[in-house]
């Protein structure tokens, strides 16, 4: 009788014990999903983003039917966020690139990215994913950044803005299938530094979606 006792006792504790590790493994699993973390948030049903922004920023263009935006719609601008405190010179740009292809039977991004870094490409950044032109454009190497868990091909530059301003901004790059999204954050020169670290909180509230929310 004795043994049984035992044998029950080891099972009950047994039993707990796989309870509490399932708990733990849901609470894990349950943390690593995309939480939205900034108290705004704009969602594109049609090009399956979201993007949070915090109060000290706002919509400068956007489309309220998640489409791009409509006098910017060859340059796939889908949201264009500023600072409150900035009337412009300061901008968080997605565009979503999903109508131009220049990269054939590949979906890497590394390779999206070096298209998008080659002037002769049809999806060279500064050729189609603009607001305003940029002039005297210069750009580094791409290096590989994380943000929100996901990989993304980063490109800094500098530019010169319609007012002969000294600009200076960093693209990112993020595919999605045989498309790919791109986010960029540009600022007069003087102004990068000030709200690049929003700049980073921001891409790191930048979510892919489906059809259905998470």
């Amino acid at each position: 009788m004795k043994i049984k006792k035992t044998i029950k006792a080891v099972v009950a504790i047994l039993l707990i014990v796989c309870s509490l590790m399932g708990f733990a493994a849901c609470e894990e699993k349950e943390t690593e999903v995309n939480r939205d973390k900034l108290p705004n948030q704009y969602e594109s049903k049609s090009y399956y983003f979201r993007q949070g922004y915090s109060d000290t920023w706002a919509v400068s263009l956007k489309n309220d039917e998640g489409k791009l935006v409509e006098e910017y719609a060859d340059q796939g601008l889908a949201l264009q966020l500023k600072p409150t405190a900035e009337t412009e010179g300061v901008y968080y740009n997605i565009f979503c690139n999903w109508n131009v292809k220049d990269v054939s039977m590949t979906n890497s991004s590394a390779d999206f990215a070096d298209k998008a870094m080659d002037e002769k490409s049809k999806i060279f950044f500064n050729k189609i994913n603009y607001v305003t032109p940029r002039e005297e454009y210069n750009q580094d190497e791409k290096q590989v950044k994380i943000y929100n868990k996901m990989n993304w091909n980063q490109v800094t530059f500098t530019f010169i803005d319609e007012e002969g301003d000294q600009c200076k901004g960093v693209w990112n790059l993020l595919t999605e299938g045989t498309n790919f999204y791109v986010v960029s954050y540009e600022a007069k020169a003087d102004k990068y530094d000030t709200y690049y670290a929003q700049f980073e909180e921001m891409i790191e509230d930048f979510k892919k979606i489906g059809f259905e929310k998470e």
